[in-house]
């Protein structure tokens, strides 16, 4: 399916909202977790891995980026990969296990930063 870059310009936002949503609930969960030891340095760790994959794919998705023929073709992949990136944040306020359930958002952020680097070297 063609996709406007006006598309692809959403689909990105989908996938920077769920990694935002993500930080969000492990900010929180670190806010309210009092006592210092591994799982505090776990939730610490995979915030600051989510901010850093964030950060990454804002930089990699610039307008100029969206907008390659690459991109445009890989719009679809990384649509789902969004897609499947807002299910898992959506699922994290309420999940038992944060660090488990934030491994997948932050694994397909990683898929969605290879997607996007592979499309822009063709």
């Amino acid at each position: 399916m063609a996709q406007s870059i006006d598309d692809i310009r959403k689909i990105r936002d989908t996938a920077l909202a769920a990694f935002d949503s993500s930080i969000e609930v492990l900010g929180s969960k670190i806010a309210q977790t009092t006592t210092t030891g591994p799982f505090l340095d776990q939730l610490t760790a995979r915030f600051d891995d989510l901010m850093s994959e964030r950060n990454s794919i804002l930089a990699a998705a610039t307008e100029a980026v969206l907008q390659l023929p690459e991109v445009v073709a890989a719009a679809d992949t990384l649509n789902s990969l969004a897609n499947k990136m807002k299910t898992a944040a959506q699922a994290l306020p309420r999940a038992t296990n944060i660090l488990t359930r934030s491994t997948s958002v932050l694994a397909l952020g990683q898929q969605f930063a290879d997607t996007l680097a592979t499309a822009r070297q063709a």
